[in-house]
Order: C-alpha cells, then sequence, then structure tokens
C-alpha cells in the first residue's frame, strides 16, 4: 500500500486550504482539532491575516484563546 506511512496534513494546514476554497464552516471545523491535538501553529491563530474574516463568527472567536492557552 503506497498510501501506508504517510501521514495526513495537520489540521491547521488543512484549515488553511478548506478556507482558499471558500469553506468558512469547515475550516473552522479543522482549527478546531488543530486547536484540540495542540497544534504547534494554533498559538499563532490570533495573529493570521488568513483567518481574520472569520472573526465575525462566534465558534471561531471561541477557539482564540484556546489556542494561546493549550501549550
Amino acid at each position: 500500500d503506497q498510501g501506508a506511512g504517510r501521514r495526513r496534513p495537520h489540521h491547521y494546514l488543512r484549515a488553511y486550504a478548506r478556507m482558499g476554497l471558500g469553506e468558512r464552516s469547515e475550516a473552522i471545523t479543522e482549527l478546531r482539532a488543530a486547536v484540540e491535538h495542540n497544534e504547534p501553529w494554533t498559538i499563532l491563530l490570533p495573529l493570521d491575516g488568513l483567518f481574520s474574516e472569520l472573526g465575525s463568527d462566534r465558534a471561531y472567536r471561541t477557539l482564540l484563546p484556546l489556542a494561546v492557552t493549550a501549550r
């Protein structure tokens, strides 16, 4: 199996892809998973301009303090 041993991209990176596809809800789902898995890039979430358009979304705003304190 060629797929054996391959790792999936981090949830944070998948959130980037979802945003690029205009899939805001799916991006938030990936960001939530990134926070839950303590992915290292989540600490940058409040500063990451790519996700700034999600600022009006309550689900996104609830992730921000979790991303910073999850370490």
